[in-house]
């Protein structure tokens, strides 16, 4: 994980933005922020950084709706509940730090 590390020094001293939402948590308890890209700003793709491990990794998306939506924000409520699922659910493009490398939900 040193070049993530090193990523994580390099977005804190050169300030790059950080984008909402401010408290997210994947459904396994990790804080996750989201950062702009500092020498692309808002047109290059978004950074997720575990702060507690102080680690950012470069992600493909270039905003963070996919990676912090729940499932009722596609399926309704009441249609979750008939199906058995979990309304409050993370969507596959979840990050998630995992072994030191960052795995979006779908891929484990």
């Amino acid at each position: 994980m040193k070049n993530e590390v090193q990523n994580y020094a390099k977005l804190v001293n050169q300030k790059a933005t950080r984008l909402t939402p401010f408290n997210f948590k994947n459904d396994m308890g990790q804080k996750v922020s989201f950062y702009e890209d500092p020498q692309s700003g808002d047109a290059g793709q978004v950074w997720a950084v575990f702060e507690d491990y102080q680690a950012a990794f470069i992600t493909d998306f270039f905003e963070t709706g996919d990676m912090t939506g729940i499932v009722s924000d596609l399926i309704p409520v009441n249609e979750c509940l008939k199906r058995g699922m979990n309304p409050d659910g993370d969507l596959d493009y979840t990050p998630r730090l995992i072994d030191g490398r960052m795995l979006l939900k779908y891929e484990q």
